[in-house]
Parts: structure tokens; sequence; C-alpha cells
């Protein structure tokens, strides 16, 4: 007769199937649910077990142990979407609400939760680019060479009530995990990008379970500041609103917290953390986070930081906190004279402020000028200097710029034209800005006396430097006074694209004009008057400037 053998399991159980080598195998497939989860399996009578985890916890929050966080892994993989109380298989549901509840009786935040351990590493498959395509890809595949990127952390956190937190990431170490079977021996889940152009392999692979969080409401700050840097922020500027930090032991941590939060957030996030930095008050937390903001961009300049905020910060503190402080970047290279001119468009600025920038101005300028002359530069002094009232600085800029004759229409009056509209309407030097004025309108007027006249027959200035026969002849057409115009007929093409090269190149009041005369190409050569044109709109744009600096 038949002795059959019965076995009994939840599909989720760890579990191998071997082939049959004779008889028969018969699966009967049950789908087992409780509706809406209205009512829980109770708890088995289990005070011994419940006690003895009440109190390991309770020793683990007496010996402060290295980590902050103590994890529990549960059996079972959940989804982000399903994680709750209420869904979880089997012992997880025991043993977590064996957790929460001694988490509750000794103090701690608890949290459901899922524990990932993340590894991206590179190698070869015996695959290559397009050959690959009608192949899977299988793990056994992949020979391993380094690892680019490994982590454990926890995310999707809720609480026993079933609500949401929004941390995305806490970093864990493999040694506070607690675990009947270890992460890395659970199940896990892999992905291989094959090798591509130059790019080698690359393989994903996490493994994935649910869990129990805790930690101590003592160590929050600590456990915080392993967090991802969107939580560390929210948890920071609400910590700040909330708490008394003149009392309690919170001081030092929240400093340390402020200090990862700016390591971090720099590079990341726009959200301005300087009133809370201000509001705690510690001075070295504020400069390191001027520092970074200078050196937060992929080119390191002074003008990185938002001068409102800067200015806020060296209000509230003290300018001479950073009146040396900021030595190392009072250059040209940081962009120093632009940075200090800025600031003295912002309102606020102290008496205390305008002096220290005084400072900063009388050592910058001329290196700054120096390094490079340009509108900007120029514009910038200039503003500063008759904003400050810097007389005797402004005699020296005078004289600087006597010697060093930047371009009189492109650089020297349009800075001097910006400048007395950027003071309109402030207290400023006008002796200084009078002095600059009346020199460019004389400059001005010396260059450009009167307006220059039109050519009175076809001759024209100039020829090309070429010598090849081509533009032999079209150096004797220009000056000729009564042809207007020449043609090069039955040409190949490329010839008169060379001839309207060189009249590009040249300057010389002439066009070319190519047409097709079968078979080959002919060109028309035109005089214009260009140059008579470029001339007469700079001078009617020096006009224009005249009188906008007689109005001033």
């Amino acid at each position: 007769g038949l002795h059959p053998d019965f076995v009994t399991f939840y599909a989720d159980c760890y579990h191998e199937v071997k082939p049959i080598t004779s008889g028969y195998r018969i699966c009967l497939i049950y789908n087992l649910a409780i509706a809406n989860r209205k009512k829980q399996p109770l708890l088995s009578d289990q005070s011994n077990t419940s006690q003895q985890v009440d109190n390991f916890v309770q020793q683990w929050v007496t010996e402060k142990q290295t980590n902050p966080t103590l994890t529990y892994l549960l059996e079972h993989s959940y989804s982000e979407e399903n994680l709750c109380l209420g869904n979880l298989k089997n012992g997880d549901f025991a043993k977590a609400s064996v957790l929460l509840n001694a988490a509750e009786k000794n103090g701690c935040q608890a949290f459901l939760c899922l524990v990932t351990y993340y590894r991206n590493s590179y190698g070869s498959t015996p695959y290559h680019g397009r050959y690959s395509y009608d192949e899977e890809v299988d793990e056994s595949d992949f020979e391993e060479c380094d690892v680019s990127d490994e982590e454990i952390y926890a995310h999707a956190f809720i609480t026993s009530k079933g609500e949401k937190i929004t941390i995305k990431k806490l970093h864990l170490d493999e040694d506070e995990l607690l675990a009947n079977i270890p992460l890395l021996d659970g199940e896990s889940k892999c992905s291989i990008s094959e090798a591509t152009g130059n790019e080698g392999a690359t393989k994903e692979l996490w493994y994935h379970r649910g869990a129990v969080i805790i930690w101590t409401m003592e160590r929050q700050l600590e456990t915080i500041n392993k967090m991802d840097i969107d939580y560390k922020l929210y948890f920071f500027k609400k910590f700040i609103q909330e708490q008394d930090l003149s009392v309690g032991n919170h001081r030092q941590q929240i400093i340390s917290l402020a200090s990862n939060i700016i390591e971090q957030q720099i590079q990341h996030d726009t959200t301005d953390i300087s009133q809370e930095l201000i509001a705690i008050g510690d001075i070295e937390l504020l400069k390191k986070f001027v520092h970074k903001k200078i050196k937060s961009r992929f080119y390191s300049t002074l003008i990185n930081i938002d001068n409102e905020i800067f200015i806020n910060i060296a209000e509230s503190c003290g300018w001479q906190h950073f009146e040396h402080e900021l030595d190392e970047y009072l250059t040209p290279e940081y962009n120093a004279i632009e940075w200090l001119s800025s600031l003295l468009l912002i309102k606020g600025l102290s008496d205390k402020g305008k002096t220290i920038i005084k400072k900063w101005l009388t050592n910058l300028w001329k290196p700054s000028l120096e390094h490079k002359l340009t509108q900007e530069k120029i514009e910038n002094v200039l503003y500063s200097v008759a904003l400050l009232k810097l007389n005797t600085i402004g005699e020296e800029l005078f004289e600087f710029l006597s010697l060093k004759t930047p371009s009189l229409t492109q650089t020297y009056v349009p800075a001097i034209l910006n400048v007395v509209d950027k003071l309109k309407g402030q207290d400023y030097d006008s002796l200084i800005m009078t002095k600059f004025i009346e020199d460019a309108c004389q400059k001005l007027q010396v260059g450009f006396p009167s307006a220059p006249v039109e050519a009175s027959d076809f001759s024209r200035d100039g020829s090309l430097k070429c010598t090849c026969k081509f533009c032999a002849q079209i150096n004797q057409f220009l000056p000729n006074p009564e042809q207007s115009d020449a043609r090069i007929s039955k040409t190949l093409k490329r010839n008169l694209i060379h001839i309207g090269d060189e009249i590009q190149k040249s300057g010389v009041d002439l066009e070319i004009i190519i047409s097709r005369s079968p078979p080959k190409f002919e060109g028309l050569c035109k005089k214009n008057q260009k140059s008579y044109e470029r001339k007469l709109s700079l001078f009617n744009g020096v006009q224009t400037m005249i009188k906008a600096l007689q109005r001033s």
C-alpha cells in the first residue's frame, strides 16, 4: 500500500525543491488571510520571552554602546508599499510587537523599516556589446574586479501606528545588525549591465529585509547625523525652532549635526540654514559655513556667497571675526573686488562693516586692476571708492588709469557711465566722480573732434595680403576712383570663396557676390562704405556718451 509523507509550510519559508527520482509529488496551495487584519493573531503567552527582550533593551540603553542604534532583522522581505505592523508575516509580527513594546517601556524611539545591503562592482562577462543581446547574463557569468560602492542602510521608516517617516536613508554598520539569519545569507537580487564601448560590465547586488530599529532619545542627534541630508535639514530646522539651546546637553550635539550638514548640504542643497547657525551662535561653525560656501561650486569664488546672508552673519556675530578670516580669498583670482562692490549694495551694512571693507579695498584695488584691466573691474573699484568716500584712493586710481590707458569708448567711459547710474540716490563723494567725468568728456572731444567725411569717389584704402593672381587683380581694382565693381568670370568656385575670405580678413570696403555661370562660376566684386559707416556710428555713439556725461 501507499505510505505518503506530508509536510506543510508557508511559501515564504526558506526551502529547496529537488527533482523527483521516483513516485509522485502533489502540491496543494492555499491563500490564507485575515480579512483587513481587523483582528491580529494574539501573541503567545511568552511573558518570560517578553521580559528577556525588555531586559536586553534596558541593558543596551544603560551600557551606551558604540553604535547609537539597535537594529533587529526580521525573517522576511517586504516592499515599501506594504510595510506595516499589520502586514508582517508569521513570526515577524510577534517579534516586532515585543521589540516595539520593549522600546516604548525604556523610553526609546522605535520604527519598523527595511534594511538594505547594496553593492556596486565592476568586472567582466564573456559577452561584449552587441553580441550579448540574445544571451541571458547570469550572475555566475560575472567576474568581479573591484567594488565601486558598498553600503548598508535603513529606509522606509514607519511607526507602529502606520505613520510614515520621511527618512530616505540611515547608514548602518554590519556589526550593529541583530538577526537569526544574517542579512547577506538571505535572498538577494542582482542586476548585471554588460560591457559597452569603453565601459566595463557592472553588477548591482541587493539584500533586503524587514527590521525593527531602536534608538534612545539621548542619542537621537547622533542617530540623525547618519541619515540623509533632506531629513537632517528638516530635523535641524525643527529642533532649533523648538529647543532651548541654553539648557541641557544639546548644544555640542546640535553643533556636530550642523557641521555635518554643512559638509553635505553645501554641495547638494540650496536650503538656507544661516539663521539657524546664527541662533546657535558658534563662531567656528559660522566660519566653516562661509568657507564652504566659497568653495561650493566648480570654481571657488567669493561671489558664491549670498551677500545678504554674509552681511547678516557678520552683523549678528561681529565683523571682527571675519576681518582676517578671509585673507586667503581676498585676491583677484577669487573675484574679491567684484564681491566687495556687491556687498556695498546690501542694506543694513554698519559703520564697522564699512570700515573693514575699506581696509580690504585699500589692499585689493591695484592688484585686481593689474591682474586684468576690464570695464567691470574699473567700474567696481570706482563705485566702491566713490561710495566709501576714499578720496586718496580716488586720486591714485585716476593716475593709475592715466598710465594704463584702457580703451576709451569700450572700457573707460562705459565704466564711468555705469557707476554714475549705480550711484543715483546714494551718498557718495561727488568730487571723485566729477574728476573722472570731466576727464572722460575731454578725452572724447579730443579723440573725436568732428564727424567722418564720406568718400567722394570709388577709391578705397587697404589691400589684400595674398599675392595670388586673383587677389592681385583685386588690389589693382581697390584704389581706382572711377570703378565701382569688377567681375571675375569663368573660374572655379573655390577661387571666388578664397577672395571672399581674404576680403573678410583685410576688412577692406568690398564684398563679393558669387553666382553660377555655366560651366563655371562668376564673382561680382562691389565696393561699399563700411569703414565710413563704422566711423560714423562710433562718432554718433561718442556724442551720446558726451551728452550723458555732461548731464551727470
